[in-house]
Parts: structure tokens; C-alpha cells; sequence
């Protein structure tokens, strides 16, 4: 196909193009417009299938995917807030991993922060605070980001900075002494930071030699970094994974700005991308900003991971503050336009088996797996339908369009209810713990990854249709416009009476509906110029009107958070009050966000659509009116330049709505 579109679009650049410049020019500019649009298709076209898992942090993402590949690769049991970074699976003819570092300003930041931390506790136990000079450290960042280090001042033991502070310095301590419990003075980790990126010690503490080799790697680390260069790791290498698990869940994970492992299976081979995101309770605003870049930009399947006692209001706040429900309200009049499917995956229904065996010996634990999993299709439905509708409602009910989301994503809604660790037992042949399942497909995996491919099999095919639909558009019209081209050549070898006698009967017939076509075209140009411009507004007013109980009722949820918190929440980008994440800034925008996406998608692009499919199917019916007339003896002249017109007129018709679909699709 990709042979195909290079050569039709050598052919319109060095024969077509030059001869509708010299006949035709107007028609330069706009066809010049469709090329280049199949060529950013052509250039965008992948066959990757990213594949996104959300859900509680530890709830055993990791494990399900790496039952998936059949690879005990990926670090499992992580340590929470520390490591808010996606990881993703993708297929590679050589197994390893590729990292991308972040620049010394990630270090820089935390070394800023915890200067502030260490004078304030100086200052609190009545000390005098050593003033520390840490603008040196601004050398190692880049210019645009140095207004970004002035930290607030920790207050009252109140505030959620506080805690904030202490995974600033879990953090730190982990970097430095490989684990975020181990003992190290602030001091001490203040001066490591500082020599992470080349800049001395002061105050007067020294490295302890068995931090060494952490600090001197996290330095050449950085380094890299700032040059934006990947460091790349084989399956071969010494101590392979060792390293991906210091990259993934140790020392080294505070620094990761991208983690990519290649593996070389099947399921991988067809274009799914397997992407683990930070769980819920990973630090709130490092977390936010990973997924819903992850879901609203790259995710054509989201699966959500819930434990077996069901989705929970946190899974379902996910699905909405990730931005996966505001993308379904963008392309709620065409879902095709932006397809994103979502799975659910239930986990420990094994455990559960477990737990009714204990009470119940009748049935072997087979069978009680057989129970659950099946009960946690219907519940997990039911819960799922119960939650989004609760966390998405601003007042007693759902509008129209956030029920007709709903109910389609309840109709296509896959759940999988199945044990990794039964699989693995399963594939391992484990004699000092065996599974209880006697195969495979008991476990409801290989059920997960045949779903898995299907879906990525059906949307491949669907890009592929819906590139060479773009292919044969852009071909049809310039095939058009050559025809045309033609007939007007053979028209103006006419003699010239002939031609006088075309005029002269055509001229009374034509006038009314001349007078028609500049009726239609002008109503369709304001349309343009004024309606649309005055209905954005008005739907813009009308989407702050319906925010407003939305935002009235989250506000009125915040009745009981301290002042202190909303102030960090604002200023630090959205904290943890207890197990709820706040982000006012974010928070409001969500809320305004989706009555504008529910008007926009639901009444002004079916607006457009609308008023511009009939301005096409007018001047095709107009067209077809003087073709008929000709061809029923009106004029004693072929027709065949009016049969040229017409079906140009028809294939113009065809790419604008073409055009309109393509610009949502890659908007």
C-alpha cells in the first residue's frame, strides 16, 4: 500500500500538479492540501497497539504482564510514590531495555527541596539556619527552568507538605543508599545530591563508601540526560536484570524519563505495546501528568486491574481524572473517529477460591475458581456502571450524552476475571506449590491474550481500510480533474456555432438555477463566518452554565479539608488528603472540561457536518439538474464535459467529508 501512495504521489507532483497550474489553478491549492494530508496519514500510519493498565498501586499490573509475555521480567511489589513513571512492552528481534534519563533539574529540584526542609527544621528546633548556598546548583539546569526552584515553606505539622517532605527524602535516601528506609541526615543527602551534579559538598559531610558507586552512576546518568541520549541494556549483558530492576523499582528509578523493554514474543510481534502506569496512591501530580498523557493521547485499549472484591470508587475517579472519559465525550457522534476500548481485568480470584474452599470442602478449589470468576463478570459490570455513574454525575442524574457514553461503554465492555500466578504455576510446573488448575486455559490468560490480539487485529485492519479509503479519495479526484481537464479540451475544439447554440438554449434554464447556487453558496458562507462563530460562543456559555453544579458539588466535597491542604494543593501541583488526591487547578478544569466536550461533540461538529454535507449534496443535485436536462435533449451537444463536472463535484463531496474525519482522527 505504502508503494502505492509513494508513486500516486509522484505522479501528482511531477505530471499532474504542473498541468492543473497552468489549466486549472485554482484546483492547485486544495489538492495540494489533500497530498500532503494522505501523506502525513501515510507518514503517521503505525501498527502499534498501545495497550494501558491502570489501577491501584501494587494491585499486580506487573504480574499480569508478565504472565502475558510469559517472562518473569518486569519488577513486581514495587515501592509506591517513588517510582510514578510509565514502563512499556513492545517488541523487539533482540531482547533488552532502553532508558531515557531525566536532565539534572530533576535532581536540582530535590536538592532545593530539601535545603528548604532542613532550615526549617533547624528554625523549629530553635538553631540558627545555616544560609546554604544552593544557586550554584542552577548552573546544571536549563535556563527556561529556572524559575521553577523557589519551594514553599513548610508550615504547621498540618500540612500536607510535610508529607510531601517525607517522599522527598524517601526518595533521596533511596537514590543514595539503594533503599528509602535506610538511615541517612538530611546533610548527608543534601551534599549527595550536590555531587550528583558536579557540585561540592557543603555541609561538611563526606560519602560513605558504600554509597559511592550509586552517586558516581546517578551522576553519569544525568549526563546522559541532558544530551537526551538512551542507554541500552541486552538480555546478554552482565547482570541484565539486576539492571532493569535498579531502573525499574531501585535507585536509579527517580531519574527514569522513559523505560522501554524489547522482547522478542508473539503477542508483541503484532504491534500491542504493553504499558504499565503508576498506580493510584503514587504521588499525585507526577502520576496525573504520566497517565493522562498515556490515555487521552497514546491508550487504544485501557485495562483497568481490580482486585476481586470489584471496581471501586478510586478505579472509577481514575477512569475520569486520567481524561479517558473526557475522550469519549470528544468523539461521542463518531466513536470510530478516535477508538479506544476498554477492558476490565478482575485479579486474586484465586484467592478468593481460596478463601471459599476453607469454608466450603465440597468442592474442590477448581470449582470455587469456576464460581468466582464467573459471579465477577456480572458484579464486576454492575460495579463498573455504579462507580463511573456516581463520578460522573453533577447533580442527581447523568446528561443524555454522559449515559449514552455509559451505556456504550457497558455494551462493549470485556471482563476477564483469571490468576496470573495459577499460569505461571501452571507453566513452571511448580511441585513445592502447584496450581490447582490441570490447564492453561483455566486460568482465563490465554482468554485475556487472545482478546488482546483480536482487538489489535481489528484496528490495524481498520487503519489500513481507512488508509487506503484516503488513497483512493485523493486517486479518484485527480483521475476527476484530468477528465474534466480533458472535456474541456474537446469542447473548445468545437466549431464555434455549436457552441453558440449550447449557450443560447442553455442560457434560460440555467439562470434560476444559477440564482439558486449563489442562494446556497452564500447562505453556507454565513454559516461560516457568522453562525459558527456565534454558536461556539453560545456553547461555550452554555458548558460553563451546566460546570457550574459540577463544580459547586466538588467544592462542597472539600468542606472538610483543611486550608493549608488546598493552598499546597494549588501550589504543589495536587496532594493526598488521606487516600483522595486534590488538585484544585485540575480538578476545575475537568469539570469545565466536560460539558464543553459533551456540547462540542454532540452539537457543533454534528452542526458541521451537517450543514456541510447539504451544501455538497446541493451542489451535486444542482449539477445533475442541467446534466439531465442536456442529456434529455436540452442541448444538441454531448455531454460529456457536464458528466465530467458532476462527477467531480461528487468526488470534492466525497474528500471533504473524508477530510473532516481524518482531522478528528489525528486532532
Amino acid at each position: 500500500m505504502f508503494d502505492v501512495i509513494a508513486a500516486l504521489r509522484s505522479w501528482y507532483r511531477g505530471s499532474v500538479r504542473p498541468l492543473l497550474e497552468t489549466l486549472d489553478p485554482k484546483r492547485t491549492e486544495s489538492t495540494d492540501a489533500d497530498c500532503k494530508r494522505l501523506e502525513d496519514l501515510a507518514s503517521a500510519f503505525t501498527e502499534e497497539v498501545p495497550v494501558c493498565f491502570l489501577g491501584q498501586s501494587g494491585i499486580g499490573k506487573s504480574t499480569l504482564i508478565n504472565a502475558l509475555i510469559d517472562q518473569n521480567l518486569l519488577p513486581h511489589g514495587g515501592i509506591g510514590p517513588l517510582t510514578a513513571q510509565a514502563l512499556s512492552v513492545r517488541f523487539g528481534e533482540t531482547n533488552g531495555f532502553e532508558v531515557k534519563y531525566h536532565s539534572p533539574g530533576r535532581v536540582v529540584r530535590l536538592a532545593f527541596a530539601l535545603g528548604q526542609t532542613h532550615r526549617a527544621k533547624l528554625r523549629k528546633e530553635g538553631r540558627e539556619a545555616k544560609q546554604l548556598s544552593n544557586l550554584d546548583l542552577l548552573d546544571a539546569v536549563e535556563q527556561e527552568d529556572r524559575d521553577d526552584f523557589a519551594p514553599p515553606p513548610v508550615e504547621g505539622e498540618d500540612n500536607p507538605q510535610i508529607e510531601r517532605n517525607r517522599e522527598l527524602i524517601k526518595q533521596a535516601t533511596l537514590m543514595i543508599a539503594g533503599r528509602p528506609d535506610a538511615e541517612r541526615e538530611l546533610p548527608y543527602l543534601i551534599d549527595r545530591l550536590r555531587e550528583m551534579v558536579g557540585k561540592a559538598p557543603i555541609l561538611e559531610t563526606e560519602c560513605l563508601q558504600e554509597d559511592h558507586s550509586r552517586v558516581n552512576q546517578i551522576r553519569e546518568c544525568l549526563v546522559l540526560g541532558q544530551k537526551k541520549e538512551w542507554f541500552r541494556c541486552l538480555q546478554t549483558s552482565a547482570g541484565f536484570r539486576a539492571a532493569l530492576h535498579e531502573h525499574a523499582t531501585g535507585f536509579l528509578a527517580p531519574i527514569i524519563r522513559e523505560l522501554v523493554v524489547r522482547w522478542n514474543r508473539d503477542l508483541l510481534q503484532r504491534g500491542i505495546v504493553l504499558v504499565d502506569l503508576p498506580g493510584v496512591g503514587i504521588a499525585g501530580d507526577v502520576h496525573a501528568r504520566v497517565t493522562e498523557e498515556y490515555i487521552r493521547e497514546k491508550a487504544k485499549v485501557v485495562v483497568l486491574v481490580v482486585s476481586v472484591r470489584g471496581v471501586t470508587k478510586p478505579d472509577a475517579d481514575l477512569l475520569r481524572t486520567s481524561g479517558f472519559l473526557n475522550r469519549l465525550l470528544h468523539s461521542v457522534d463518531d466513536p470510530e473517529a478516535d477508538p479506544v476500548q476498554l477492558m476490565t481485568v478482575v485479579v486474586r480470584a484465586d484467592d478468593a477460591a481460596d478463601a471459599l474452599r476453607a469454608g466450603d470442602t465440597s468442592r474442590s478449589k477448581r470449582q470455587h475458581f469456576v464460581d468466582v470468576c464467573t459471579a465477577a463478570v456480572q458484579n464486576t459490570t454492575a460495579q463498573l456502571r455504579e462507580q463511573l455513574a456516581e463520578a460522573w454525575r453533577t447533580d442527581e442524574t447523568l446528561s443524555q450524552t454522559k449515559q449514552e457514553v455509559l451505556d456504550r461503554i457497558i455494551k462493549n465492555l470485556q471482563v476477564h476475571p483469571l490468576s496470573a500466578v495459577q499460569y505461571r504455576r501452571f507453566l513452571a510446573g511448580d511441585e513445592d506449590n502447584p496450581p490447582f488448575i490441570k490447564d492453561a486455559e483455566e486460568s482465563n490468560l490465554p482468554k485475556f491474550r487472545c482478546s488482546l490480539t483480536e482487538l489489535a487485529d481489528s484496528l490495524n485492519q481498520a487503519r489500513r481500510a481507512h488508509l487506503e479509503q484516503a488513497r483512493n479519495l485523493f486517486f479518484s479526484n485527480l483521475t476527476g480533474s484530468l477528465r474534466l481537464i480533458r472535456e474541456q479540451w474537446q469542447q473548445d475544439a468545437r466549431a464555434q456555432e455549436e457552441a453558440e447554440v449550447l449557450a443560447r438554449n442553455l442560457k434560460a434554464f440555467l439562470e434560476p438555477i444559477r440564482e439558486e447556487f449563489h442562494t446556497r453558496r452564500g447562505e453556507f458562507r454565513a454559516f461560516l463566518r457568522e453562525t459558527i462563530p456565534s454558536e461556539i460562543e453560545k456553547l461555550v456559555l452554555e458548558a460553563r452554565d451546566s460546570a457550574r453544579p459540577a463544580i459547586r458539588r466538588y467544592v462542597n466535597s472539600l468542606e472538610g479539608v483543611s486550608w493549608a491542604t488546598l493552598r499546597a494543593a494549588v501550589r504543589r501541583g495536587g496532594v493526598f488528603a488521606g487516600a483522595r488526591h486534590i488538585d484544585l487547578p485540575q480538578d476545575f478544569a475537568l469539570r469545565f472540561e466536560e460539558p464543553l466536550a459533551e456540547i462540542w461533540g454532540k452539537n457543533l461538529l454534528q452542526l458541521i457536518r451537517k450543514r456541510t454535507k447539504a451544501y455538497a449534496d446541493d451542489c451535486v443535485t444542482l449539477v445533475e439538474q442541467i446534466f439531465d436536462w442536456a442529456k434529455n435533449g436540452g442541448a444538441h451537444v454531448k455531454t460529456t464535459l457536464l458528466e465530467a463536472q458532476r462527477d467531480q463535484i461528487k468526488a470534492d463531496a466525497q474528500q471533504l467529508t473524508a477530510v473532516e474525519g481524518t482531522d478528528r482522527r489525528t486532532a
